[in-house]
């Protein structure tokens, strides 16, 4: 297991140090360069910087949903190399658009089991994965809701007693969220709903330390992926921008709205209708629309290109 957890540890670093510092360059570039805050002044779209920044984004939340089903495959004790997991992990990002909604976990399981691996194991790996990310989601979206009623108590979506009530619900959820993602009462309620949903005994002894690193790969995956969101709103609005908390709460809520969709192709209408309807009091119908479209696109394009990549490395390696 530790032979695993330490090259597989230091490639995501790296990867995520990569991505992270061409982001900030990206930033300090567009911020303090005077040739390049000319080109924006006279572009009709400000692409440059956003929608590289909304790129960079993108691009890091794959890597590291990714590295979050690589890590359940190392905390079950599942040995297979990076190569194979990469291939494996972007294939299902392509076939999860295939209506039905469960062909990534279904095609993630047919090819591991066709590694040899533990068809029992691999899927207590995509249901802990699962399990994780919407637990997780549901725990940013309380607190970003949160910390709007407190910041922006005069927002369109609660006002008064309402906005009092909400301040409450948010906070009981959030607690009992907490409790429910505290690692024992986690495994406890994982054994129980394993058995009742597939029948079977929860046999992996899952490390604290290990959920608690697979809790955080999933919260700064949905993070940079509401930031990636904000930076598409950046190129679109032709208006002044909502408080990014109010965006980032929003593409939350539609990401976990997506998650509760199982059977909906990627969350493909349900996350872009949440988007429109909640952000249009904000900036328009008009920008909404796009921005809820053109984040799909490009999240879209990321996939694919980072799919084809893989394929064109194996390509070469198997020529050298």
């Amino acid at each position: 297991m530790s032979k695993l957890k330490r090259p597989s540890g230091m490639l995501f670093l790296r990867v995520v140090l990569f991505f992270s510092g061409i982001g900030i360059c990206v930033f300090l570039i567009h911020k303090y360069l005077p040739a390049f805050q000319t080109i924006e002044k006279f572009s009709d779209l400000p692409v440059y910087p956003h929608g590289l920044l909304a790129f960079i984004l993108f691009t890091l939340h794959v890597v590291l949903v990714f590295y979050a089903w690589h890590f359940s495959l190392i905390l079950v004790e599942i040995e297979v190399s990076l190569k194979n997991s990469v291939g494996i992990f972007l294939t299902s990002l392509i076939t999860r658009y295939i209506p039905g909604g469960v062909w990534h976990l279904g095609s993630r399981l047919l090819a591991m089991s066709r590694l040899g691996k533990s068809t029992y194991l691999v899927g207590i790996t995509l249901f802990l994965e699962q399990m994780a990310a919407l637990l997780v989601c549901i725990l940013l979206t309380c607190l970003f809701f949160m910390l709007e009623l407190f910041f922006f108590p005069d927002t369109v979506f609660v006002s008064g007693q309402i906005s009092l009530m909400s301040k409450i619900v948010g906070l009981v959820a959030g607690c009992g969220l907490l409790i429910i993602l505290y690692p024992p009462f986690f495994r406890r309620s994982l054994t129980w709903l394993y058995k009742r949903v597939k029948k079977q005994q929860f046999k992996p002894s899952l490390s604290s330390q290990g959920l608690y690193t697979l809790y955080g790969i999933h919260a700064l995956s949905l993070l940079v992926y509401a930031l990636g969101y904000y930076q598409v709103l950046c190129i679109v609005v032709e208006q002044a921008m909502p408080p990014s908390l109010i965006v980032i709460g929003v593409v939350l809520l539609s990401t976990l709205l997506g998650f509760l969709a199982p059977f909906v192709p990627g969350g493909i209408g349900i996350r872009e209708s949440v988007i429109v309807v909640l952000l249009m009091p904000f900036v328009g119908a008009t920008d909404a629309t796009a921005m809820a479209l053109l984040g799909r696109i490009v999240i879209v394009f990321v996939e694919f290109i980072l799919f084809f990549g893989v394929i064109a490395s194996y390509q070469v390696v198997s020529h050298d």
